[in-house]
């Protein structure tokens, strides 16, 4: 698990145990773009665990979007 962050290029990652968050800040107008590059991020996370033949649980995979008014 401590080479996981090494497969995210884009997003600021943080773990604990075995929960691990991805974060991405972006403009509110740039959403599009935000969006395409988590999805980079966790085609490379998801990469990393069939390469160290590991599994993610789909249930436990969650995506949420904060903003500000």
């Amino acid at each position: 698990m401590n080479d996981l962050p090494d497969a995210v290029r884009i997003c600021s990652v943080e773990s604990y145990v075995d929960d691990t968050k991805l974060f991405l800040f972006c403009a509110t107008n740039d959403n599009v773009n935000a969006l395409s590059q988590i999805q980079q991020d966790l085609n490379r996370v998801a990469e990393w665990f069939c390469t160290n033949r590991l599994l993610i649980n789909p249930q436990k995979v969650k995506f949420m979007l904060f903003g500000t008014r």
